[in-house]
């Protein structure tokens, strides 16, 4: 398993809470049955409270396991919760969340959310960290502070007075602080945030601090302030992580301008940068962990010591020899998944070292004034960009005559996919096609090719025939006596109506050009049933 996210920090319940590890465990247990995939209306009796449960199915592919512990002054109750990925089915994410009392009496809730194959391949994993909804619902509920500061599921305002000015300075350059804070500056032409800011903070929440300014006039008094590489400015958002110094250089604090902002892949959209946002800072969280870090496996580990001590106190040798076994296996499993951690984290850097090559690549041939060998080495941004590429690079192999109801600026998440899917159509099917290599199964195919993705080489009858949805199977093709071609043939990836998850190509092969002819690129494609 990979983790992907994590985030600790204190929890206090208000004044009105008699039974603090009762609420927040009930707090768990609505989230995981509050869900559609479940079908329930309530939840089940006995999951409530901070109770035990053991490994228990509860539908919809999901699987929870529930723990409670006290020993040497420390009180824990844990959750762990399982489920496959809606995608791919060989992929499992795994949510962990913890309430920890310490010895001082103090509370703290830690959530780590894992992800890894369960067919033992050895395959990238292209998913990225969403926030999940029991953390924003935490921080209202109960009192939610880390480093002595407030975390709030809200953006906090920045004035452009001088007390406002100089806390804001504190608080950047504060030794205690374990969060970053996210700045969100006013666009001086429109008068506000090209990013909304609540949106941002209630994505952003439990993992950083989200801070808007009131005026532009707050960029002009913070350019007085900083030195202006670290300022922040005319719309653009900055991660300003903690440790900050004056003296930091630009690349240490993420400044996203106006123009990343514009950017194909973004579009000014509040919601897929606060995605973007999240995952460049989940990607440093998970690496730092909290002295307060609390899992199950730690829950589990505060049981085993608990009933080891028993039994030595107890003198009751046999039982602490089986609790000793059980400690050693769970240490040996430990052991085992941070070794696959690793191998995954190591596969992840050795991707990133061979980007960065490229990028150097790519800097060098500009500084030289070649053309840009090194371009098509980079991963494709967008999805415009996948389709410009495949046109550069797969001209005798494909054709682009899309549609109407296509969607070239789609924001499918995986770029890189869609470009993989290009090339597969370029040179598996099209030689399927040609009889130059034989591939009996394209579907098995193209899903060990790209995980997730499916061939369907036909629609059925009542779509195809359906006059409300032909459109969406036909493209413009001249050398046809009707102008049209028509485009039955498929590959997707995704079922959900979210468009950054899921996306279609419908295609036809034309003998007579030996080409592969794409038509449609979207979401879906209307059917028969569909309004």
């Amino acid at each position: 398993m990979r983790t992907i996210y994590r985030t600790t920090f204190e929890l206090r319940a208000g004044a009105q809470c008699d039974d603090f590890f009762g609420s927040f465990a009930d707090a768990a247990w609505a989230w995981l049955y509050d869900r559609r995939e479940l079908g329930l209306a309530l939840k089940p009796a006995g999951m409530s409270g901070a109770v035990a449960i053991p490994a228990t199915d509860v539908g919809g592919g999901f699987r929870a396991e529930a723990l409670q512990v006290e020993a040497n002054n420390t009180r824990g109750w844990g959750l762990m919760v399982s489920q496959k990925d809606a995608r791919a089915s060989d992929l499992l994410w795994v949510s962990d969340l913890a309430l920890i009392r310490e010895p001082d009496g103090k509370h703290y809730f830690s959530f780590t959310q894992s992800l890894g194959r369960t067919d033992g391949g050895i395959m990238p994993i292209r998913r990225t960290p969403g926030r999940p909804r029991i953390i924003a619902k935490l921080v209202k509920q109960f009192i939610a502070s880390s480093g002595g500061l407030r975390l709030h599921s809200r953006p906090l305002p920045l004035r452009h007075t001088e007390a406002d000015l100089k806390q804001f300075i504190a608080l950047l350059e504060r030794p205690e602080r374990t969060h970053p804070i996210v700045l969100v500056s006013i666009h001086r032409q429109s008068g506000k945030p090209l990013i909304n800011p609540g949106e941002m903070a209630d994505h952003l929440s439990g993992i950083a601090h989200v801070i808007v300014a009131e005026s532009a006039e707050v960029a002009n008094n913070l350019s007085r302030i900083l030195p202006p590489w670290l300022t922040c400015f005319d719309g653009a958002v900055r991660v300003y992580w903690p440790g900050f110094r004056r003296i930091s250089q630009t690349i240490d604090h993420r400044l996203w301008t106006v123009r990343d902002l514009s950017a194909d892949h973004i579009q000014f959209n509040s919601g897929r940068f606060a995605d973007l946002v999240l995952a460049s800072i989940a990607e440093v969280t998970v690496n730092s962990i909290s002295p307060h870090y609390c899992s199950f496996d730690r829950l589990q580990s505060l049981d085993r010591h608990r009933v080891i001590a028993a039994a030595k106190d107890n003198q009751e040798w046999e039982k602490l020899a089986l609790a000793y076994a059980a400690d050693c296996e769970a240490k040996d499993a430990a052991i085992v998944s941070l070794e696959r951690e690793l191998k995954s984290v190591s596969e992840s850097l050795f991707r990133e070292q061979q980007l960065t090559v490229a990028l150097k690549a790519k800097i060098e041939d500009r500084k030289a004034g070649r053309a840009n060998d090194a371009e098509t080495q980079l991963p494709p941004e967008s999805v415009v960009e996948a389709i410009e590429r495949a046109k550069q690079q797969y001209g005798d192999q494909l054709v682009f005559s899309l549609n109407g109801k296509s969607d070239e600026h789609s924001p499918f998440e995986s770029p890189s996919e869609v470009q993989a899917a290009f090339e597969w159509l370029a040179v598996v099917y099209r030689d399927s096609k040609t009889g130059t290599k034989s591939c009996p199964d394209l579907d098995k195919n193209l899903r060990e090719t790209i995980t997730g993705w499916h061939y369907s080489a036909h629609q059925n009858d009542s779509t195809a025939r359906s006059h409300k949805a032909k459109e969406w199977y036909q493209c413009p093709w001249s050398a046809s006596p009707t102008g049209k071609l028509e485009i039955h043939e498929h590959i997707k990836c995704g079922r959900s109506r979210d468009a950054e998850e899921t996306i279609r190509i419908a295609f036809s092969w034309e003998p007579k050009i030996q080409k592969v002819v794409i038509g449609f690129i979207g979401q879906h494609q209307r059917n028969a049933h569909t309004n």
